[in-house]
Protein backbone atom coordinates (compact mmCIF):
# COMPACT_ATOMS: atom_id res chain seq x y z
CA UNK A 1 0.00 0.00 0.00
CA UNK A 2 1.34 3.43 -0.96
CA UNK A 3 0.10 6.58 0.79
CA UNK A 4 0.89 9.89 -0.88
CA UNK A 5 0.80 13.46 0.40
CA UNK A 6 -0.22 15.46 -2.65
CA UNK A 7 1.64 18.72 -3.39
CA UNK A 8 0.24 21.55 -1.21
CA UNK A 9 -0.70 19.01 1.48
CA UNK A 10 1.17 17.21 4.25
CA UNK A 11 4.95 17.13 4.05
CA UNK A 12 5.29 17.20 0.25
CA UNK A 13 5.05 20.97 -0.08
CA UNK A 14 3.84 23.19 -2.94
CA UNK A 15 4.30 22.79 -6.68
CA UNK A 16 7.36 24.84 -7.75
CA UNK A 17 5.43 26.19 -10.76
CA UNK A 18 2.33 26.98 -8.64
CA UNK A 19 0.03 25.21 -11.10
CA UNK A 20 -2.80 23.67 -9.03
CA UNK A 21 -5.15 22.79 -11.84
CA UNK A 22 -6.70 19.30 -11.78
CA UNK A 23 -4.89 18.57 -15.06
CA UNK A 24 -1.50 19.30 -13.51
CA UNK A 25 -2.29 17.12 -10.50
CA UNK A 26 -3.28 14.28 -12.84
CA UNK A 27 0.00 14.64 -14.69
CA UNK A 28 1.84 14.58 -11.37
CA UNK A 29 0.02 11.39 -10.34
CA UNK A 30 0.83 9.76 -13.67
CA UNK A 31 4.52 10.63 -13.29
CA UNK A 32 4.45 9.38 -9.71
CA UNK A 33 3.14 5.97 -10.78
CA UNK A 34 5.62 5.82 -13.64
CA UNK A 35 8.51 6.61 -11.30
CA UNK A 36 7.48 3.73 -9.06
CA UNK A 37 6.98 1.50 -12.13
CA UNK A 38 3.33 0.85 -11.27
CA UNK A 39 1.39 -0.04 -14.42
CA UNK A 40 -1.92 -0.87 -12.70
CA UNK A 41 -3.26 -0.22 -9.25
CA UNK A 42 -6.29 0.20 -7.01
CA UNK A 43 -6.73 3.94 -6.49
CA UNK A 44 -8.48 5.58 -3.53
CA UNK A 45 -8.82 9.19 -2.40
CA UNK A 46 -10.72 11.41 0.00
CA UNK A 47 -12.22 14.84 -0.72
CA UNK A 48 -9.90 16.53 -3.27
CA UNK A 49 -8.02 13.22 -3.49
CA UNK A 50 -11.35 11.61 -4.32
CA UNK A 51 -11.78 14.07 -7.17
CA UNK A 52 -8.37 13.14 -8.56
CA UNK A 53 -9.31 9.47 -8.22
CA UNK A 54 -12.42 9.64 -10.41
CA UNK A 55 -10.68 12.00 -12.84
CA UNK A 56 -7.70 9.67 -13.19
CA UNK A 57 -10.00 6.66 -13.58
CA UNK A 58 -11.80 8.49 -16.38
CA UNK A 59 -8.64 9.56 -18.22
CA UNK A 60 -6.53 6.44 -17.57
CA UNK A 61 -8.95 3.48 -17.44
CA UNK A 62 -6.25 0.96 -18.36
CA UNK A 63 -4.21 1.81 -15.26
CA UNK A 64 -6.93 1.48 -12.62
CA UNK A 65 -8.27 -1.93 -11.57
CA UNK A 66 -10.86 -0.53 -9.16
CA UNK A 67 -11.38 2.94 -7.69
CA UNK A 68 -12.62 4.13 -4.31
CA UNK A 69 -13.84 7.68 -3.73
CA UNK A 70 -14.44 8.90 -0.18
CA UNK A 71 -16.57 12.03 0.35
CA UNK A 72 -15.18 13.22 -2.98
CA UNK A 73 -15.08 16.68 -4.50
CA UNK A 74 -16.53 17.17 -7.96
CA UNK A 75 -19.99 18.55 -7.51
CA UNK A 76 -20.24 21.96 -5.85
CA UNK A 77 -20.17 21.83 -2.03
CA UNK A 78 -23.50 21.33 -0.28
CA UNK A 79 -22.30 23.73 2.37
CA UNK A 80 -19.38 26.14 2.24
CA UNK A 81 -16.85 25.94 5.06
CA UNK A 82 -16.18 29.34 6.66
CA UNK A 83 -12.47 28.61 6.87
CA UNK A 84 -12.33 27.55 3.23
CA UNK A 85 -14.34 30.58 2.13
CA UNK A 86 -12.04 32.99 3.96
CA UNK A 87 -8.99 31.29 2.45
CA UNK A 88 -10.14 32.34 -1.01
CA UNK A 89 -10.65 36.04 -0.15
CA UNK A 90 -7.57 38.21 -0.87
CA UNK A 91 -7.41 40.05 2.46
CA UNK A 92 -8.14 37.12 4.75
CA UNK A 93 -6.09 34.64 2.74
CA UNK A 94 -3.02 36.89 2.93
CA UNK A 95 -3.36 37.10 6.72
CA UNK A 96 -3.85 33.33 7.01
CA UNK A 97 -0.61 32.73 5.11
CA UNK A 98 1.31 34.20 8.04
CA UNK A 99 -1.01 33.88 11.03
CA UNK A 100 -3.10 30.76 11.56
CA UNK A 101 -4.43 30.27 15.11
CA UNK A 102 -4.35 26.64 16.18
CA UNK A 103 -7.86 26.84 17.64
CA UNK A 104 -9.23 27.60 14.15
CA UNK A 105 -7.58 24.46 12.81
CA UNK A 106 -9.12 22.48 15.65
CA UNK A 107 -12.55 23.95 14.94
CA UNK A 108 -12.28 23.07 11.25
CA UNK A 109 -11.35 19.47 11.99
CA UNK A 110 -14.20 19.10 14.47
CA UNK A 111 -16.62 20.43 11.85
CA UNK A 112 -15.46 17.69 9.50
CA UNK A 113 -15.89 14.91 12.06
CA UNK A 114 -19.24 13.32 12.85
CA UNK A 115 -18.11 12.59 16.41
CA UNK A 116 -16.13 15.55 17.68
CA UNK A 117 -14.86 13.64 20.71
CA UNK A 118 -12.61 11.66 18.36
CA UNK A 119 -10.59 14.78 17.56
CA UNK A 120 -7.60 14.44 19.89
CA UNK A 121 -4.97 17.04 20.72
CA UNK A 122 -2.36 14.99 18.87
CA UNK A 123 -4.54 14.91 15.74
CA UNK A 124 -4.98 18.69 15.82
CA UNK A 125 -1.22 19.14 16.26
CA UNK A 126 -0.54 16.86 13.28
CA UNK A 127 -2.86 18.85 11.01
CA UNK A 128 -1.50 22.13 12.32
CA UNK A 129 2.14 21.17 11.80
CA UNK A 130 1.40 19.99 8.25
CA UNK A 131 -0.41 23.24 7.49
CA UNK A 132 2.61 25.24 8.69
CA UNK A 133 4.94 23.38 6.34
CA UNK A 134 6.62 26.09 4.23
CA UNK A 135 4.40 27.09 1.30
CA UNK A 136 1.39 24.95 2.21
CA UNK A 137 -0.91 27.76 3.33
CA UNK A 138 -0.31 29.82 0.21
CA UNK A 139 -0.71 26.74 -1.98
CA UNK A 140 -3.90 25.65 -0.21
CA UNK A 141 -5.57 28.99 -0.97
CA UNK A 142 -4.73 28.54 -4.64
CA UNK A 143 -6.06 24.97 -4.62
CA UNK A 144 -9.39 26.15 -3.18
CA UNK A 145 -9.75 28.91 -5.79
CA UNK A 146 -8.96 26.49 -8.59
CA UNK A 147 -11.44 23.91 -7.32
CA UNK A 148 -14.19 26.51 -6.96
CA UNK A 149 -13.74 27.64 -10.55
CA UNK A 150 -13.44 24.09 -11.83
CA UNK A 151 -16.65 22.97 -10.10
CA UNK A 152 -18.57 25.70 -11.93
CA UNK A 153 -16.99 24.96 -15.29
CA UNK A 154 -17.41 21.19 -15.13
CA UNK A 155 -20.89 21.23 -13.59
CA UNK A 156 -22.85 20.42 -16.76
CA UNK A 157 -20.23 17.98 -18.06
CA UNK A 158 -19.84 15.94 -14.89
CA UNK A 159 -22.74 13.46 -15.37
CA UNK A 160 -21.41 12.56 -18.83
CA UNK A 161 -17.84 12.17 -17.57
CA UNK A 162 -18.88 9.96 -14.66
CA UNK A 163 -21.06 7.80 -16.91
CA UNK A 164 -17.96 6.84 -18.91
CA UNK A 165 -16.12 5.38 -15.91
CA UNK A 166 -16.55 1.66 -16.48
CA UNK A 167 -14.37 -0.01 -13.82
CA UNK A 168 -15.91 -0.90 -10.42
CA UNK A 169 -16.07 2.12 -8.10
CA UNK A 170 -16.70 2.03 -4.36
CA UNK A 171 -18.25 5.20 -2.92
CA UNK A 172 -17.76 5.67 0.83
CA UNK A 173 -19.51 8.58 2.54
CA UNK A 174 -20.15 9.99 5.97
CA UNK A 175 -23.80 10.66 6.77
CA UNK A 176 -22.78 13.78 8.72
CA UNK A 177 -20.42 15.22 6.11
CA UNK A 178 -20.85 18.98 6.53
CA UNK A 179 -19.21 19.86 3.21
CA UNK A 180 -20.72 17.32 0.81
CA UNK A 181 -24.05 15.97 2.02
CA UNK A 182 -25.05 12.34 1.29
CA UNK A 183 -27.13 13.68 -1.62
CA UNK A 184 -23.81 14.30 -3.40
CA UNK A 185 -22.79 10.68 -2.82
CA UNK A 186 -26.05 9.57 -4.39
CA UNK A 187 -25.28 11.68 -7.47
CA UNK A 188 -21.95 9.91 -7.90
CA UNK A 189 -23.71 6.57 -7.44
CA UNK A 190 -26.37 7.52 -9.96
CA UNK A 191 -23.99 8.56 -12.71
CA UNK A 192 -21.15 6.03 -12.28
CA UNK A 193 -22.54 2.81 -13.85
CA UNK A 194 -20.59 0.14 -11.96
CA UNK A 195 -20.61 1.71 -8.50
CA UNK A 196 -21.43 0.64 -4.96
CA UNK A 197 -22.42 3.15 -2.28
CA UNK A 198 -21.92 2.84 1.48
CA UNK A 199 -23.07 5.67 3.76
CA UNK A 200 -21.79 5.52 7.35
CA UNK A 201 -24.11 6.80 10.09
CA UNK A 202 -22.73 9.37 12.55
CA UNK A 203 -19.56 9.85 10.48
CA UNK A 204 -18.30 13.06 8.88
CA UNK A 205 -16.13 14.06 5.93
CA UNK A 206 -13.24 11.68 6.66
CA UNK A 207 -14.50 8.15 7.40
CA UNK A 208 -11.01 6.65 7.00
CA UNK A 209 -9.97 8.63 10.10
CA UNK A 210 -13.12 8.30 12.19
CA UNK A 211 -13.77 4.62 11.53
CA UNK A 212 -10.52 3.30 10.01
CA UNK A 213 -11.19 -0.39 10.67
CA UNK A 214 -14.65 -0.30 9.07
CA UNK A 215 -13.52 1.60 5.98
CA UNK A 216 -10.47 -0.65 5.56
CA UNK A 217 -12.61 -3.78 5.80
CA UNK A 218 -15.13 -2.43 3.30
CA UNK A 219 -12.35 -1.49 0.90
CA UNK A 220 -10.70 -4.91 1.27
CA UNK A 221 -13.96 -6.71 0.60
CA UNK A 222 -14.58 -4.55 -2.49
CA UNK A 223 -11.04 -4.73 -3.84
CA UNK A 224 -10.72 -8.50 -3.69
CA UNK A 225 -14.22 -9.47 -4.72
CA UNK A 226 -14.69 -10.86 -8.21
CA UNK A 227 -17.34 -8.28 -9.11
Amino acid sequence: MISLDLPAFGITGPFPNEDYSPEHYLLFLEKFLNKLKIDKCYLAGNSFGGSLTWRFAYKNPDRIIKATIIDAQGFEPSQQSLGFALSTLPFFSTISHYFTPKFLVEKSIKNFYGTREKVSDSLVTLYYDHLLRKGNRQAFSKVLKTLSNDAKQIKNKLPTILSKIKMPVLILWGEKDSRYFPSVAKKFHKYIPNSKLIIYPNVGHMPMEEIPTQTANDFRKFAFSKN
